[in-house]
Order: C-alpha cells, then sequence, then structure tokens
C-alpha cells in the first residue's frame, strides 16, 4: 500500500511472504564442509518506505519514474528442521532465520492506461542481515574451512536479494 504525502513523496507499507528452501551445510563432517540436507525455509518480510517521484505529481510523456528506499524486518516462520542436525553435539551449527533486518532501494516507472489505474515496473535490492551459527565460528569449523581453501564465514553480513516486479495500482 502507497499513500501520497507531497508532490514528490509517498510512504508505502507493504508484507512478502516467501516459501522457500535452503540447504544444510554441516561444517564439521569427516571429509569437510558439505551440504547435507535441504529444508524448507519460509519467511515473511515486513516493510517500510518511501518513493520519491523524479517528476513530482506528475508524469513525463505518460511515464512517472520513481526511486525507493526503506527497510523493515524478515522473520522465519515454519522453518524446516534437518535430521542431520537433530543429535545434541550439533546444536550450535543449526541455523534459522529467526529475525534478521533489512533495507532497500530501488527504482522503477509507472505507467497509466486511464486515470485510476497504473502499472508499475521496478527493481528492487533488499539488503538483508544474516548472522552465522556460533558452530560456524568454533575454532573446528574455521579449520575445516580453512582445510578445504574455502572462505571462512562472517559472524554477520548483508546478502544482496534483487527483486523485480510488475504491479497493478488502483487510485481512487
Amino acid at each position: 500500500m502507497r499513500a501520497r504525502v507531497s508532490s514528490p513523496l509517498s510512504l508505502e507499507v507493504g508484507a512478502t511472504f516467501v516459501p522457500a528452501e535452503r540447504w544444510v551445510l554441516n561444517p564439521i563432517a569427516e571429509s569437510g564442509p558439505m551440504i547435507m540436507d535441504t529444508v524448507s525455509a519460509n519467511w515473511l518480510r515486513a516493510d517500510f518506505g518511501a518513493q520519491v517521484g523524479l517528476t513530482g505529481a506528475r508524469t513525463w510523456n505518460g511515464i512517472h519514474p520513481y526511486a525507493l528506499i526503506g527497510g523493515g524486518l524478515v522473520f522465519g516462520i515454519m522453518e524446516g528442521a534437518s535430521e542431520v542436525m537433530a543429535p545434541p553435539e550439533m546444536e550450535t551449527f543449526r541455523y534459522d532465520i529467526s529475525t534478521a533486518p533489512h533495507i532497500y532501494v530501488g527504482f522503477g516507472f509507472e505507467v497509466f492506461p486511464s486515470e485510476t489505474i497504473g502499472i508499475g515496473f521496478e527493481v528492487r535490492d533488499y539488503l538483508i542481515r544474516l548472522s552465522a551459527p556460533d558452530g560456524f565460528l568454533s575454532q573446528q569449523a574455521l579449520q575445516a574451512f580453512e582445510s578445504t581453501g574455502g572462505p571462512a564465514p562472517d559472524a554477520s553480513t548483508y546478502q544482496h536479494n534483487p527483486e523485480f516486479g510488475i504491479t497493478i495500482w488502483y487510485y481512487f
């Protein structure tokens, strides 16, 4: 949902549910860090942001270009569990999305086939902060990553998640 607050500025709120899957990585497997399983990793993203119309409230040749910026939270919901990570000694290696902050930037344009209908085309890049499980930062796991020549995990990092969208807007 988006509401105009001034000529160039609109505020928006949104929510997105994504059913997804993720790989389960065992960093201390005997043959080195390896993918052991695939589990569900469903998540809900809640956004709050601003759209800045580059031409104000007007259009340029029937096109309304705009820039986007915002942020919010990602919540892991209905996350699957792997039997590979079920033993108690693997607890520190279990990953869950939990709650993670994100920011986004983007741009787009809207065309108007009628006075009450708009069709928006946009690109956004969501930067989601992910944290590694504590076990991935243990001496044992770091040595396993080093022995295979793989990169050591960071305690937390922002991951790029580009999104392309086509939206139909109804104005009243």
